[in-house]
């Protein structure tokens, strides 16, 4: 199957529908759990702020694989919100930021949690590792003449 020929059966289709289904079941349950008061991409966005300590739009948008005038609106969004707030070159939650990330990150914790716990510490080792392998091969290819 992984090597069909019809692109229908194949494992890149496999990767892509998964894909789009773990981005649809997440704005699903932001929109529930969070009462569309903030969004699955505000999530992922003040995410990137947490790890990484910048809004560089171009940075995130990157990192997110997103346009970078889509990310500029929502960190402009958040920052009209008061929940993120920039000096020295760092950004860093206000206090509000960061209750609402924290209750963001509660959310999509009962979503992970209830997916992977179909699955054995070891399964998502192993499908982590090798989606980081195909990653990294994607990344190769898109820098070659192979594209």
């Amino acid at each position: 199957m992984a090597n069909s020929r019809n692109y229908c059966k194949s494992l890149a289709i496999l990767i892509e529908q998964n894909a789009k289904m773990w981005s649809a079941t997440s704005r699903l349950n932001f929109k529930k759990n969070l009462k569309n008061k903030f969004s699955f991409d505000d999530f992922i966005v003040m995410d990137v702020i947490a790890v990484y300590k910048t809004s560089d739009c171009e940075f995130i948008a990157k990192i997110l694989c997103k346009q970078k005038s889509y990310i500029e609106k929502i960190v402009a969004d958040l920052e009209k919100r008061k929940l993120i707030a920039c000096k020295n070159n760092e950004s860093f939650f206000t206090t509000d930021g960061e209750k609402v990330y924290q209750d963001m990150f509660i959310s999509y914790n009962s979503l992970v949690k209830s997916v992977t716990r179909f699955f054995t510490e070891n399964d998502l080792e192993t499908l982590f590792r090798l989606q980081q392998k195909l990653q990294n091969v994607m990344l190769s290819l898109s820098n070659s003449d192979v594209i």
